[in-house]
């Protein structure tokens, strides 16, 4: 009796403190940022999951409209309530989970269907025919059209419609997060237009005192599928997602809205890699910016396919593009997948590429396949959480609001082999996540969060040309064919304070023919531009001068530009080679690691960079820098 006593107290014990690691479901009090990752009051760690919607008649399928189409602009304000309705039904489904779904995220359009203003048309557009032009001279339609958007409107439906049906979601135990009327156009830079007008809009919102009360739970994208960023000339320029993007932020904190703010990214929301060396930075918190990155993901991003795919080089991939996830929570605001269906029909995606017919999503591709691998992904570095592109990728909705019955969409098409999309996949997944303790992912300096040349299986690529293998335990590197293997850099490390990297060997390189292994760096962002070579053959430490060095091409070789750096070899286990070490150095022997000065309040006027050889400009205390060769660390 005392031993079951004992069991049945210890048994208790271990259940409560398992249920007071896991955010509350249906909890929408306070959710902030801490660290790279969401907490709630509790300090429990939170992973949203959930769907995207608009209440856009068209997108709606006419479901509050009486099933046809109509004129928003004189006929929108009878439907209203009919629009909440709906919406109030589709979140009551979502997060039914006697039924199995667990939804708690919603990612929630001002659809610009509702703020566009037929009568107008904003300065600096022009027609030609039947095409529209912004005023950069790039032609823009559909969503990514805003000359008729009126300001007035946006201010009178953020308070009949938008937020009333933010209000229901909230009131179904789902958090909300608010993007801007229509998608981004070709083109935008630092100080145009379409700055202008995200302005307007994020201005008018955060001085909305509804808004202002419940940014608890109301959070902010700041723009949906950005795809060429540039600065005030139209130049590329590593500053320009963060000179687009930072002036918007302190509107929104000068207004006082406290909530989390959602950072997009290029090329559709799938480059992040300037913000690695110019983050967006929180004026309202500076020590704990409320601040994370908003994501797209659809199969064949990231090098995934819906084929056999390399889950450690499709994590790689992400890392590279979206290296923001180390030190940021990221949320993916669009994705889906659905088989091919042959009754269906095909479409091209944003990127030209031809998309085959699928059950009903925006992209094609299978659970089994590509799903599998992405949730591996986004498990991998455990800050990840999640919106599909629509409800209907989600939910069968006719059958939920003709039988009051809720079950994945597609479950028709897919012969009740629901799980094949993302469907089926997410009410599966959905439940799981809510039932189990979040962890983000903690970066080591050994996983590279300092590193310039980190020996561990996700940031050493073995493969970036032909197939290849690597073993961190070993060291052992072993290449394909001609291949290569080694470090590629979303922002380039600047070596030129440095006169050497030093690469150290367990055992000397194969030496089977002239140049049968080489120790290479690139200064140019591509693996196919001519790289500055060191033979490595019969040597166990390589010592490479960085200084007035050529290119095999006899181009000048510029350590402050280094996008990749690595070792090419015969391939095949006879040429494997064995790392030990690779460091920068100044005398060749050395490492350079050492602390050597301590500055309260150093100097402005000079470069200082992290430990990853990028240049930084704002200092933090408690950190360690490069400056002139020599590391300090500022307090």
């Amino acid at each position: 009796m005392l031993k079951k006593l004992l069991f049945t107290i210890a048994l208790t014990a271990f259940v409560s403190f398992t249920y007071a690691q896991i955010h509350k479901w249906g909890d929408t009090s306070r959710l902030k940022v801490e660290g790279n990752h969401l907490v709630d009051t509790e300090g429990n760690q939170v992973m949203l999951h959930g769907v995207m919607d608009t209440p856009s008649p068209y997108f709606s399928g006419y479901r509050f409209t009486d099933n046809h189409w109509i004129d928003v602009y004189r006929e929108g304000d009878q439907y209203i309530d009919k629009c909440i309705n709906y919406f109030d039904k589709l979140f009551t489904a979502v997060t039914d989970t006697e039924q199995g779904s667990w939804c708690n995220v919603f990612r929630l359009h001002l659809d610009p269907c509702w703020t566009d203003n037929p009568n107008l048309m904003a300065e600096g557009f022009t027609k030609n025919g039947d095409k529209f032009y912004d005023p950069h001279g790039t032609e823009v339609s559909g969503e990514a059209n805003i000359m008729r958007f009126d300001k007035s409107r946006l201010a009178n439906y953020l308070v009949k419609l938008y937020m009333p049906i933010a209000q229901k979601a909230k009131g179904h135990g789902m958090y909300v997060i608010m993007r801007p009327p229509g998608v981004c156009p070709q083109k935008i830079l630092v100080g145009d237009y379409y700055q202008q007008y995200l302005l307007t809009v994020w201005d008018l919102v955060t001085k909305n005192q509804e808004v202002l009360a419940n940014s608890d739970w109301l959070s902010i994208e700041l723009a949906n599928e950005p795809i060429s960023i540039l600065d005030a000339n139209g130049k590329d320029d590593n500053k320009a997602m963060h000179d687009f993007f930072q002036p918007i932020v302190d509107k929104i904190r000068e207004n006082g809205f406290k909530g989390i703010i959602w950072i997009p990214g290029g090329s559709w929301q799938q480059n992040y890699r300037p913000y690695a060396s110019n983050p967006v930075t929180d004026p309202m918190h500076a020590t704990d910016p409320q601040i994370g990155y908003a994501v797209h993901f659809y199969p064949g991003w990231y090098n995934t396919s819906d084929d056999k795919t390399d889950v450690k080089q499709s994590i790689r991939s992400f890392l590279d593009a979206v290296p923001v996830v180390k030190k940021s929570p990221v949320m993916i605001t669009e994705v889906d997948w659905s088989p091919k269906d042959p009754t269906g029909q095909g479409h091209w995606n944003e990127s030209g590429q031809w998309v085959e017919p699928n059950c009903g999503t925006w992209a094609t591709g299978s659970t089994s396949k590509f799903g599998v691998t992405y949730k591996e992904i986004v498990d991998y570095f455990g800050n990840i959480g999640w919106t599909l592109t629509h409800t209907h990728d989600y939910l069968d909705i006719d059958f939920y609001l003709s039988t009051g019955y809720v079950r994945p969409a597609f479950t028709t098409k897919l012969t009740d082999n629901a799980y094949e999309a993302c469907s089926g996949a997410c009410f599966k997944w959905y439940a799981e996540y809510a039932k189990t303790e979040h962890k983000a992912r903690e970066w080591t300096e050994e996983e590279g969060s300092k590193e310039m040349f980190p020996l561990n299986e996700w940031e050493f690529n073995p493969s970036i040309w032909e197939t290849g293998s690597f073993d961190p335990e070993s060291g052992k590197l072993v290449t394909g064919q001609y291949g290569f293997g080694g470090w590629q850099y979303s922002e380039p490390l600047d070596l030129s304070p440095y006169k050497y990297v030093v690469v150290q060997l367990k055992q000397a390189a194969p030496n089977s023919g002239d140049w049968s292994a080489s120790f290479r760096l690139f200064c140019n962002n591509s693996y196919w531009t001519s790289p500055y070579s060191t033979n490595c053959g019969g040597k166990q430490t390589i010592v490479v001068p960085l200084e007035g060095q050529k290119n095999e091409d006899g181009t000048t070789f510029d350590p402050s530009h280094v996008y990749i750096a690595g070792f090419w070899t015969l391939g095949g286990e006879s040429n494997a080679i064995y790392i030990d070490k690779l460091f920068v150095s100044n005398d060749g022997i050395t490492p350079a690691t050492g602390i050597e000065a301590i500055y309260t309040a150093p100097e402005t006027n000079n470069s200082y960079f992290d430990l990853l050889g990028r240049k930084v400009q704002n200092l933090e205390k408690g950190r360690i820098y490069i400056q002139n060769g020599k590391k300090i660390m500022v307090r």
